[in-house]
């Protein structure tokens, strides 16, 4: 699943917080590759924003410009950044689970994360593979089609009461 840029412009800041966390070196190394590709995207829908604003505003880099909120240029702002925000990036998801990167978070005062931070992060993770119970009692069900885990093992249900 590829990512939108304006999914990865709003979550920077909850992929700092996470990269600020203390976890495991061999996740914390793969955070931190992942925290890098993001920042990457960030930028280039950062400096999309920027050059938008000066062709808008008439002005140059460097040069202070400001667009009035109601103001014509304010909705064709609006109506263009949505437009750079809901284009496709080439970064795909992370390479595991946020359950996955949770359980190697090491406990302390310093850890913190906020809910909404952990809810920004989700869906930059793949879902851990839940079986979906099975149609019938006694055949294993597929799972959720969030990988291809039946294809390589059978999914064990507890019996149906």
């Amino acid at each position: 699943m590829k990512m939108k840029l304006g999914e990865i412009y709003q979550a920077m800041n909850a992929w700092r917080a996470l990269a600020a966390v203390k976890m495991q070196p061999q996740m914390a190394y793969k955070v931190l590759k992942y925290v890098k590709l993001v920042s990457a995207e960030y930028e280039i829908a950062d400096k999309q924003r920027v050059e938008l604003i000066h062709e808008i505003t008439g002005t140059q880099p460097g040069q202070d410009a400001k667009i009035e909120p109601g103001s014509q240029e304010f909705v064709e702002y609006a109506e263009r950044l949505n437009d750079i925000l809901s284009s496709e990036s080439d970064l795909d998801v992370f390479g595991g689970s946020l359950d996955d990167v949770m359980a190697v978070v090491r406990d302390s005062e310093d850890n913190l994360l906020s809910v909404s931070d952990l809810a920004t992060l989700e869906g930059f993770f793949k879902e851990p593979c839940v079986p979906e119970p099975p149609a019938v009692a006694g055949k294993v069900g597929p799972c959720s089609e969030c990988c291809d885990c039946c294809d390589t093992q059978e999914p064990e249900f507890p019996p149906s009461t």
